[in-house]
């Protein structure tokens, strides 16, 4: 769903952008700091992500059933 709001985050509608912007750039940030985090504390800095996804999960399924009900 989260992949769907991306015409949502292209028109600049709402926080879409900044969402995405903020997923971005800490996955880019995280994969370049803890490049490998299988022994010891792990992925738990990404877990701060599940409520931007979340957002741009809603929009997505406003684009999806926006586009249904056309």
């Amino acid at each position: 769903m989260a992949l769907l709001a991306y015409p949502a985050a292209r028109r600049g509608s709402g926080i879409a952008v900044e969402l995405v912007a903020g997923l971005v750039l800490t996955l880019l940030a995280m994969f370049m700091l803890l490049p490998y985090q299988g022994h010891g504390w792990g992925y738990r800095y990404l877990h701060g992500l599940i409520g931007s996804a979340a957002l741009l999960g809603g929009y997505g399924w406003i684009t999806l059933t926006g586009r249904i009900s056309s």
